[in-house]
């Protein structure tokens, strides 16, 4: 009925609209991609863009894995709301899937400022160190992370602890001890 209805009225943002939650549903992903697609262009509301985008954004990063597409997709919701730390956090997610840490890193050190509360930004701080640390990358830069956080928070078993999981990663026994 929706495929009919759609061919009557191909511009139809209402029927479009369902026919792509009917094929997501159904998990027919190709299907709600292009449903997405057309709809991403017909709306004219930045809020109802927004909410098409990251519909075609978690599709990309999730249900058809096309990272650069999910990329694509999560900027634009960015156009549309900027600072949405949901969307911010599903970039970083794509950005860590495709082996970009500078990208991920400048991502998270932005949520890490801009954190409302002590356990927000040392969880940030956390995954900074988690990023820097990542093969390829400079474990020395997680290591005065990690100590920056636990020179702020000096009594936070999170940051004491992945401070020690750190060291015993990199085999620095005496300094899990201190």
């Amino acid at each position: 009925a929706l495929a009919a209805a759609l061919e009557a009225q191909p511009d139809s943002t209402a029927a479009l609209s369902r026919f792509a939650d009917l094929s997501a549903r159904e998990q027919d992903w190709e299907a709600a991609e292009q449903a997405w697609v057309r709809l991403a262009r017909l709306l004219t509301s930045p809020e109802e863009q927004r909410e098409v985008y990251a519909r075609l954004g978690q599709l990309y990063s999730i249900n058809s894995v096309n990272l650069s597409r999910a990329e694509l997709a999560f900027k634009e919701v960015l156009k549309r709301a900027p600072g949405d730390v949901a969307t911010l956090e599903h970039l970083v997610d794509v950005y860590r899937r495709q082996n970009d840490a500078p990208h991920a890193i400048d991502i998270v050190q932005q949520l890490a400022v801009e954190a409302r509360d002590p356990a927000g930004k040392r969880a940030r701080l956390i995954e900074l160190a988690s990023i820097h640390e990542s093969p390829g990358h400079d474990t020395r830069k997680a290591e005065q992370v990690l100590e920056g956080a636990r020179r702020e928070f000096p009594t936070d078993v999170a940051v004491l602890r992945a401070l020690a999981e750190f060291y015993i990663r990199h085999k620095q026994m005496p300094a899990v001890h201190i």
